[in-house]
């Protein structure tokens, strides 16, 4: 039930965002935490109780952004010879970050996170000040930053 409330959740939200990822009505239709390929239906992400001692924090940058233009944004990116090879590097970092936080491992699932930061920024969804306080997050220490929203604004996720 909750992967077909997912898919018409989806359904209505193309008329909003032109081609969503599924990402957000998912984890709206599941109530928690998922793991996500665009294609496959969503996994409940269970992490064991001993690993969640990880801790995070989500920043609010005031920085507002059409999602329907990052959408926009971004899309040139992941078309062309290169297009499904991008997208599935996503795919493969959140499949490391999954088994980061399986394991335990904080600085994995940092790496990851910072390179899934490069993989936005390249995409074109993060705009300078954004980036700027993704860099001072760096520098104080987190062990992973990045964006997390529809891009261009919105929050920042530390480790």
């Amino acid at each position: 039930m909750q992967n077909q409330l997912a898919n018409w959740a989806n359904e209505l939200e193309k008329s909003f965002h032109g081609n969503p990822s599924g990402l957000d009505t998912a984890v709206v239709a599941y109530e928690e935490c998922i793991l996500f390929a665009k294609g496959k239906e969503p996994e409940p992400l269970h992490i064991p109780s001993n690993r969640r001692a990880l801790e995070f924090v989500l920043i609010d940058s005031n920085i507002r952004a059409s999602t329907l233009a990052m959408i926009r944004i971004a899309q040139p990116y992941f078309q062309g010879p290169h297009g499904d090879g991008r997208l599935r590097a996503f795919d493969e970092l959140s499949l490391a970050a999954h088994h980061a936080l399986q394991n335990g491992h904080a600085m994995e699932l940092g790496e990851t996170m910072h390179a899934c930061a490069s993989l936005l920024l390249a995409a074109g969804v993060v705009p300078p000040s954004l980036q700027d306080m993704i860099d001072q997050a760096r520098n104080l220490g987190l062990l992973g930053v990045k964006t997390t929203g529809a891009g261009g604004g919105g929050m920042i996720l530390g480790l």
